[in-house]
């Protein structure tokens, strides 16, 4: 233990007060942590998280530390970018040292890029730090391989938010080229995704998945092909995160996923009869 506590306290870089690294805190709870993102939880004088944060994740921050929470969540209460930025900026020139945690990666739907601009013009030093991206755990949570061999040689992410209007002209090359399509923050707009999805050429029975809560332990899981998605998003229920992914590499998840599920079934017989 001593030697993992020396590991996590040379790692995660320099951290000047004034100054602020925004960070992911991957998708889901504390397992899919970096550890130079767990190092700097525990050097920072101020947290600044988003709503998708675990909160297993937040427990390992330095008790001292000044927990702020600024999250951005569809279709909830939110805080402002605006708000968001002043508050960095304002905690840094207090001479803090501010960890500003966004689940997933920052680079990903996370406006990094606008908070680091705002902070850099303004002469607040400021770096990244990655996360595993819900894409990545979502994907491995469900045994999705984002590509594979002979189906799928590119991924695209998407926000769910803004799909709509002529959108499909958008996806006839992704689809014609076997692209994985992974749409954040869609559950809502499933019914729209399924039907710019075939106004663009793409088959109803392709197959697609939703998980809800990814990563977690209450997480959620259904397979389905392109003409059921807005009723398997209503199905499955909950209101946390939903990825959804569409693409022929679904059908080896729902296949992998239907294995193991056997196989555990299997041990737990063989277990069970000794």
């Amino acid at each position: 233990m001593a030697d993992l506590t020396s590991l996590i306290g040379a790692l995660g870089g320099e951290f000047l007060p004034g100054t602020v690294v925004l960070a992911g805190a991957g998708c889901g709870d504390v397992g899919s942590l970096t550890l130079d993102v767990l190092a700097l939880l525990r050097r920072c004088d101020a947290l600044v998280y988003d709503a998708l944060v675990d909160e297993s994740v937040l427990a390992l921050a330095n008790p001292g530390a000044r927990h702020i929470a600024m999250g951005k969540r569809a279709g909830g209460q939110s805080a402002h970018q605006d708000e968001i930025n002043l508050c960095l900026a304002t905690l840094a020139g207090e001479g803090l040292r501010v960890l500003r945690l966004k689940g997933g990666d920052p680079g990903v739907f996370g406006r990094g890029g606008e908070e680091a601009a705002f902070l850099l013009t303004r002469g607040i030093d400021c770096r990244w730090l990655p996360g595993v991206s819900a894409a990545l755990g979502c994907g491995a949570a469900a045994m999705i391989p984002l590509t594979h061999r002979g189906l799928s040689r590119s991924v695209t992410l998407i926000t769910g938010r803004q799909i709509g209007g002529d959108a499909s002209r958008h996806w006839q090359q992704s689809l014609a080229l076997g692209s994985t399509l992974v749409f954040y923050m869609g559950a809502t707009q499933a019914a729209a995704i399924a039907a710019s999805l075939k106004l663009a050429g793409a088959d109803g029975a392709l197959p697609c998945a939703l998980v809800r809560d990814g990563g977690r332990p209450g997480q959620r899981l259904e397979f389905c092909c392109l003409d059921e998605l807005a009723t398997a998003a209503r199905s499955l229920g909950g209101d946390g995160p939903c990825l959804i992914m569409v693409g022929e590499v679904c059908a080896i998840g729902e296949e992998l996923t239907a294995l193991r599920a056997e196989l555990g079934r299997l041990t737990a017989t063989e277990v069970a009869h000794g």
